[in-house]
C-alpha cells in the first residue's frame, strides 16, 4: 500500500512537473503585431489593408524572416521563439515604410508603420 501511494506521488510530480514545462514555453514567446498606415500631410491616416509586411532581412533564417500581408484594419501578426531587433518593411502600391522591431521575450509587441503618400 505505501508502495502504490509513493509511486501515485512521483507520477504526480512528474507530469506536474512537465505541464508546467510546456506551459512555460508559451509565455517565453515573443509576439508582435503590425499595424500598416497610411501617412498623408504629415498625419498617420487609414489601416493599409493587403499591405506587404516583410520582418528581418532577406539572408535570415526562415525562424526569424516572416513575410506576410495586412488584414482589413491594416494588422499582421506573428510569434519568435526569441528575442530579436527586427527592420519591418511595408510596401502598398509602389509606396514603402519602414520601422524597427525590439521583440521582448514573454511580451506582445505592437508597432505601427507609417507609409507616406501624397
Amino acid at each position: 500500500m505505501r508502495k502504490t501511494f509513493g509511486i501515485l506521488m512521483i507520477a504526480a510530480a512528474v507530469l506536474t512537473f512537465a505541464s508546467t514545462l510546456f506551459s512555460c514555453r508559451k509565455d517565453s514567446d515573443c509576439k508582435a503585431v503590425i499595424t500598416a498606415r497610411y501617412l498623408r500631410d504629415g498625419r498617420a491616416a487609414e489601416p493599409a489593408a493587403g499591405c506587404s509586411i516583410t520582418i528581418g532581412e532577406s539572408d535570415y533564417s526562415d525562424s526569424v524572416r516572416f513575410v506576410g500581408v495586412t488584414d482589413a484594419e491594416g494588422r499582421l501578426e506573428h510569434t519568435w521563439r526569441n528575442e530579436a531587433k527586427l527592420k519591418v518593411v511595408a510596401e502598398i502600391d509602389g509606396h514603402s515604410g519602414m520601422a524597427m522591431l525590439q521583440l521582448v521575450k514573454g511580451e506582445t509587441v505592437e508597432q505601427e508603420v507609417l507609409i507616406p503618400v501624397n
